[in-house]
């Protein structure tokens, strides 16, 4: 009887350390996968503070881009008014001189 405690109890024991052992592992895969994670939240933050740079760029950009529209139209509407007047002046009737024939 005494030999079949001792049989239970070693191979309790070898579940026992066994099981200990599968669960340091996931431990250290748990604590490496934070590890990971860690890293890769670095990562994004950098990423992010770059696409808010780039986001301001871009802002900067079609700020930039109104301006030159705007500059753009006004130039436009001003040859507009110069052909315009140039139109007007070419449009005036014609005087008609009389003719003279010589003798």
């Amino acid at each position: 009887m005494r030999k079949k405690n001792l049989i239970v109890i070693g191979t309790g024991l070898v579940i026992l350390i066994i099981a200990a052992g599968i669960a340091y592992q996931n431990y250290e895969y748990a604590k490496q996968a934070r590890e990971e994670v860690n890293t890769l939240n670095a990562v994004i933050q950098q990423k992010d503070i770059k696409i808010a740079k780039l986001n301001k760029e871009i802002k900067a950009k079609q700020d930039e881009l109104g301006g030159v529209r705007v500059e753009l139209n006004n130039a436009n509407k001003a040859l507009n008014d110069a052909k315009a007047q140039t139109n007007k002046v070419t449009e005036q009737p014609t005087i008609q001189v009389p003719q003279t024939v010589n003798k």
